[in-house]
């Protein structure tokens, strides 16, 4: 065998193969020849290598290859991703490190914070540090990315890890202040315009020049940076007036149109607002050029001074709107901004992208922001975004995305099987105000989205998102505006019908899982979240009662059953057994007001709250009225009755009619007609987490409307009434017919009299007139006045309570301050023995009159007979 026995002649770089009495050369991979003469294969130069086309580059090597991909390119060398360099500024802070230093902690620190949520961040590359501004590009794959993602990562990195080298927040790429064409323009982000220095004397600007989105091929990548568009100065003569602007719309020239279009931009530029007369030309002229170039194409000049010279009027009818403390314009107006507003869709949709231009275009102004994309059809497309950026008002030299717009894929591929055209156009708006938008509610921002030529794509499933990161506020969320009421703040995801001229809900909704507000809707139009704050009102008479007179009646309340419960003779007599439970009802309604009526966060346990306070108040005012039963038996009827069964059946019907009451309301209310709620503000209407409760209130735990008017006031005040005719009995016997009421007190004083009458109103709950009162006017004066007597006659009815029956009355008094004194006594006694002084007397005393204190006195009427 030749291939053993090493006799072959084959060469190095060939393999032999055994043959019967012979052999076989044959080259190896990578090489051609005979076998006998082997030769290396370029396959870079015969391509046969399967590095990738266009971003990738190979090797020869000796027998194989090598494929990389090229400079600004990531990749094997087979799949190439394209690095994108996005500039971004940002101020330093004042530090001892030199440039080099400076470039190596500011790039480590940076990446960082753009990895925190975001894994295509690649590295950070320090350009320029001058003074105290330093220029960074961030070099990211599978991009363009949104900017807001890079932010919004940057952002909440810092929140935990502030980078102590910088101030404020990145901003993105800008033209620095240039001269040209005689004129000086200022230093503008990308995509907005400069105005020149000089000035026409009208007010208005000489000249504008656009900073425009630049791209460039670099070593590290392509890099998205800005530059001022030379050839794109627009200047006018300052005797220019809007009113001289003509066109003609029958036969419209290119050139004719183009020079109105930035005449209109320029002489609207000034500060001084525009009149309402100019207003109404300016619109004209707008409409004429859309009208004018309605079938042919649209320059992106055009476009950019069409939507600058809309954002001076937007701005002109904002201060027209302020300093008539107006939020609407006339009817004639009103109909011109939908065709302004109709006439920017026209135009952006018949823009044709220069050749030195990617198929994006993008112009910032203070009240406009449009973006236009074009997209090659996919057979898997992708979600669309749109995150208008603004500079930051608030002064942190950075920017911000106060609301942004998400289109599904599925919408994408729908729209792409609507258009026979191989580029699918995206064209979106943000507004700023809703000046082009009048109506009767106030707006902050509206954006649009249209997707290919048919803007009425409808039933989207999944919907379109739009994120309104400017609103902090949770929905629902309240606050108190003084005693008498409350603001809610109530979120409404809309859309513009250009029929109506009104903002509907029709197919939107909010996002109950999201925070900050995302609203949904299931097609494309103008979208807006209206946030309003409705007034809601106290519901009841409660949400005035003092917490501090809260507390101190749950004092009183407490050391008033204490007492009752110690003083056993005391309690044997039925009266003071019956007050007894009204004291205990009384004390947990109103420590459960105290602990749990602001616990609207937690919709269970604010209900757990209400259905208790309705229960023991309740409660309280059934024993209120066995009681006023007991007292018109003892001082008019004069009859008496057996306190054992009287106390059983008491306890029945007070506890018994209370529980039904509560059941039925709780059933009725929770059981069917929050079954029927429905929240439209909601895409998903019937989420429980924002119904409204039909039993409770949404200010505080406790009833309202149906459940508060017929689970609650009818049946106080049918034992209000009964109360205020025992009430009226009781003292027309005392005062005028005296010598029928059992007493053992053979003449009492007007004061007793007296005592005795306002014993009887706390007692019977009279004082409760007041809170019936302030539900007969909304007034806010008349329900403050009426507030302030409620607070003091009710809210400190254990402090009143106590007074009346273990203060004034004497044998209650006798009964726990005597061994009090004494204890204080004792104490005091003490204290002198530790200090060594000598042993003194003291006396304690309180001064009494010597009146009877047998168990028959009318005193409070907490002594009726009982036997």
């Amino acid at each position: 065998m030749e291939t053993i026995k090493a006799t072959n002649q084959c060469h190095t770089n060939a393999s032999c193969s055994n043959t019967i009495g012979s052999y076989q050369c044959s080259c190896n991979h990578g090489f051609s020849g005979n076998g006998f003469g082997c030769e290396d294969v370029n396959e870079c130069v015969l391509g046969t290598d399967n590095c990738h086309p266009t971003q990738g580059l190979c090797t020869n090597q000796v027998g194989s290859f090598t494929c990389s991909c090229k400079a600004g390119y990531s990749g094997d060398g087979v799949t190439c991703q394209e690095l994108f360099l996005r500039e971004f500024g940002q101020n330093i802070t004042s530090t001892s490190l030199n440039q080099m230093q400076l470039k190596i902690e500011l790039s480590k620190s940076l990446l960082s914070a753009f990895q925190y949520q975001n894994g295509n961040v690649k590295q950070i590359l320090i350009v320029n540090i001058s003074g105290s501004y330093v220029q960074y590009y961030v070099q990211y794959v599978n991009g363009p990315q949104v900017d807001s993602l890079f932010l919004d990562s940057y952002v909440k990195y810092e929140r935990t890890k502030p980078i102590s080298l910088l101030s404020g927040l990145p901003q993105t790429s800008f033209c620095k202040q240039i001269s040209i064409g005689g004129y000086t323009f200022p230093k503008i982000s990308v995509n907005k315009l400069s105005y020149s220095t000089e000035m026409c004397p009208r007010g208005y600007f000489q000249a504008s020049l656009r900073c425009i989105p630049l791209v460039m091929n670099t070593v590290n990548g392509v890099l998205h940076t800005s530059q001022f568009d030379a050839n794109g100065v627009v200047s006018v003569s300052c005797e220019d007036q809007i009113k001289d602007i003509k066109i003609n719309v029958s036969s419209p020239t290119q050139e004719s149109v183009e020079q109105a279009a930035s005449s209109l931009q320029i002489i609207t530029s000034g500060d001084t607002p525009l009149s309402k007369e100019e207003v109404e030309q300016s619109f004209t002229v707008i409409t004429s050029i859309s009208t004018a170039v309605e079938t042919g194409a649209v320059s992106e000049s055009l476009l950019v001074n069409v939507v600058v010279a809309t954002a001076h009027v937007a701005h002109s009818i904002d201060e027209q709107q302020t300093s008539n403390q107006t939020t609407t314009i006339g009817a004639n107006q009103t109909s011109m901004a939908a065709a302004v507003v109709k006439s920017l869709n026209l135009l952006a949709h018949g823009i044709v992208f220069d050749n030195t231009s990617i198929a994006v275009f993008e112009i910032k102004t203070k009240y406009i922001v449009i973006k236009v994309e074009e997209h090659a059809k996919s057979d898997k497309p992708k979600n669309v975004w749109f995150a208008p950026e603004e500079d930051d008002i608030e002064g942190t030299g950075g920017n911000v995305f106060p609301v942004n717009i998400s289109i599904p894929s599925s919408v994408v591929s729908q729209a792409y099987s609507d258009t026979n055209k191989s580029k699918l156009r995206t064209v979106f708006f943000l507004y700023k105000g809703d000046a082009l938008f009048p109506s009767r509610r106030k707006v902050d921002f509206i954006i649009s989205a249209e997707v290919g030529s048919n803007s009425t794509l409808t039933n989207l499933n999944p919907p379109v998102s739009i994120l309104n990161a400017n609103e902090n506020r949770r929905y629902g969320e309240t606050k108190a505006i003084n005693r008498l009421k409350v603001s809610r703040v109530r979120q409404q995801c809309t859309f513009w019908d250009f029929n109506t001229a009104s903002w509907k809900t029709d197919g939107c909704g909010l996002d109950s899982s999201s925070q900050p507000p995302v609203c949904k809707c299931n097609h494309l139009t103008n979208f807006a979240l209206i946030v309003s704050t409705v007034e809601v009102p106290a519901d009841v008479a409660l949400s005035y009662i003092s917490d501090i007179g809260c507390g101190i009646s749950l004092v009183g309340f407490f050391l008033t059953i204490v007492l009752h419960i110690l003083n056993r003779e005391l309690l044997k007599k039925l009266p003071n057994q019956i007050n007894l439970h009204v004291f205990c009802n009384l004390l947990v309604a109103y420590l459960v007001f105290l602990v749990g009526i602001e616990a609207t966060h937690s919709p269970a346990a604010c209900t757990a709250v209400a259905v208790i306070m309705q229960f023991t108040f309740l409660s309280s005012w059934m024993w209120m009225a066995v009681y006023s039963n007991k007292l018109y038996g003892a001082f008019v009827k004069v009859f008496h009755s057996n306190n054992k069964n009287y106390l059983i059946k008491a306890c029945l019907f007070a506890y018994g009619v209370p529980l039904l009451i509560t059941v039925i309301n709780l059933s009725i209310t929770l059981g069917y007609f929050d079954k029927l709620q429905r929240n439209p503000d909601f895409y998903d209407q019937d989420n429980p987490e924002y119904l409204r409760s039909t039993y409770r209130a949404e200010n505080m735990c406790w009833l309202q409307k149906h459940s508060l008017y017929f689970g609650f006031l009818l049946i106080v005040g049918l034992v209000f009434i009964n109360n205020v005719v025992v009430f009226v009995l009781v003292l027309r016997k005392v005062i005028f017919k005296r010598e029928k009421i059992q007493s053992t007190a053979a003449d009492q004083s007007k004061l007793n009299q007296l005592v005795m009458a306002i014993s009887l109103s706390f007692t019977l709950g009279l004082t409760w007139v007041f809170g019936f009162l302030m539900l007969l006017s909304t007034d806010e004066t008349y329900n403050l006045v009426l507030s302030w007597f409620f607070a003091l006659f009710n809210a400190f009815q254990g402090v009143f309570v106590f007074y009346i029956t273990c203060v004034k009355r004497k044998d209650m008094l006798h009964f726990w301050w005597n061994p009090t004194r004494n204890k204080i006594r004792w104490l005091m006694g003490r204290v002198n023995d530790a200090l060594g002084r000598e042993s003194s007397t003291y006396d304690i005393s309180i001064t009494m009159t010597t009146q009877s204190t047998e168990a028959s006195t009318v005193n409070t009427g907490h002594t009726i007979s009982s036997a």
